[in-house]
């Protein structure tokens, strides 16, 4: 993966037991963010569901598209974007990856901020780091551009990579915006952990997406 320069700077930065808790849970980081007002993705997640309950989800959810996640994988490894024309293939995979995790989750795939001039859809999003305690800090982020269909994701094969500037500049967003929301994101999560009595020193990552 490409981690910025910036990054080199905040070696002293580590991750905790108690904040490590959060890698690897999707579930858990989706549900923190929800409650501190971030939007997410619409969603379930199924455990030990039947054929019928994921086929039942899936038709009567109006969603144009699906994405599946594993809950504890992490660098988009397993993730699949799939529609209702393909649902029987879909209702295997989430089935297939019950067998393996305890849970998974399905979400509602979100089309990210295009411009009218663009010739076709870009798959993009963000990826930002920042640190987590008394005073969180942006670290740094990238851009990651895909094209995919119906397979497996895998971001570390992206086609290809913005700074947060060069994204800000071809997308039309405010990449001081971004930096603000990564320190957000970490203050949220310094909050939760310290709530429950527990230290949560270290950096995390997350995607963000910026829709119409």
């Amino acid at each position: 993966i490409m981690v910025p320069n910036e990054l080199e700077n905040y070696s002293h930065f580590f991750n905790k037991k108690d904040l490590a808790e959060l890698y690897g849970n999707k579930v858990l980081k989706k549900q923190i963010m929800q409650e501190a007002g971030i939007r997410t993705p619409r969603g379930v997640f199924f455990t030990n569901s039947t054929n019928e309950e994921i086929r039942k989800f899936l038709i009567e959810s109006d969603y144009d598209s699906f994405v599946v996640k594993p809950n504890n994988e992490k660098q988009s490894i397993g993730v699949l974007i799939s529609d209702k024309s393909k649902l029987d293939s879909l209702i295997t995979y989430i089935l297939s990856l019950q067998e393996k995790q305890r849970k998974v989750i399905v979400e509602e795939r979100v089309i990210p901020l295009q411009k009218p001039s663009f010739l076709q859809k870009d798959d993009w999003n963000l990826r930002v780091f920042g640190s987590v305690g008394k005073h969180t800090e942006y670290m740094g982020g990238v851009t990651r551009i895909k094209d995919y269909d119906d397979v497996s994701v895998d971001f570390l094969t992206a086609t290809g990579y913005y700074t947060i500037n060069q994204a800000a500049s071809k997308f039309g967003f405010n990449p001081e915006s971004i930096k603000e929301f990564t320190k957000r994101v970490g203050n949220i999560v310094y909050r939760y952990f310290n709530k429950l009595g527990k230290e949560a020193i270290g950096y995390f990552g997350a995607d963000i997406m910026i829709d119409e």
